[in-house]
């Protein structure tokens, strides 16, 4: 068995056996999915869980995968918002969750761990996969997602996610989405005006023009 499968079957058997996640075992779970995914070669393969993997080990993420997903949302922005004749906030919510799903997140950690050999109960029983994302995006909230400050003097791959996201957005700073982050930080207004209780976690989406806020789940 693949040493890093191997640790990862014995924390999740110990986890299953227990019941529920501790705070921490979450995040380290998704470091040790990465080593995992680095030492296979599957980096690519699994891009969502790689890209959560990478999210809880940095304080920041301004790299390909952080610019793949700016670019989709942009992407998303443009075509069902700014060029559709009937958007809405719905618009929104979906262009993030095409980027950043949860779910898409569970399946691939399951068909993962399912590959190597290590027991997926713990994240597939939902009591115990509510746990296991609460924990994920307390160790991810205020750490954004973000292109480089420099990102239009750099060459290589970011700088060519950078240009295609300018030329989706048609040059218009608007409507280039630079910064993704989740944040459960709301002022009592906001809290209001998305009729959600203190605590919740939402996903804040930064442009020129200022940010979109939506549901994580």
């Amino acid at each position: 068995m693949n040493p890093h499968a191997k640790r990862l079957q014995d924390a999740i058997a110990e986890i299953r056996h227990r019941g529920y996640f501790a705070r921490l075992e979450p995040s380290s779970i998704l470091i040790e999915t990465r080593r995992l995914l680095q030492d296979t070669n599957l980096q690519k393969s699994f891009p969502v869980a790689m890209l959560y993997a990478d999210w809880c080990a940095h304080p920041r993420l301004d790299r390909t995968g952080a610019g793949a997903v700016l670019l989709k949302i942009t992407e998303g922005l443009n075509r069902d918002i700014r060029d559709s004749s009937n958007s809405s906030i719905d618009a929104v919510y979906n262009a993030v969750c095409s980027a950043l799903a949860l779910r898409t997140l569970q399946s691939q950690l399951v068909d993962l761990y399912r590959r190597f050999g290590v027991e997926t109960s713990a994240l597939v029983a939902p009591q115990m996969f509510r746990q296991f994302i609460s924990a994920i995006l307390d160790a991810i909230a205020e750490l954004p997602l973000e292109f480089p400050k420099d990102v239009a003097q750099r060459r290589g791959r970011t700088r060519k996610i950078y240009d295609a996201a300018c030329r989706i957005a048609r040059n218009d700073p608007q409507w280039i989405v630079t910064h993704c982050s989740v944040t459960n930080k709301l002022s009592d207004e906001q809290l209001a005006f998305y009729d959600v209780p203190k605590g919740t976690y939402l996903w804040q989406i930064g442009m020129a023009a200022g940010y979109f806020i939506c549901g994580v789940l």
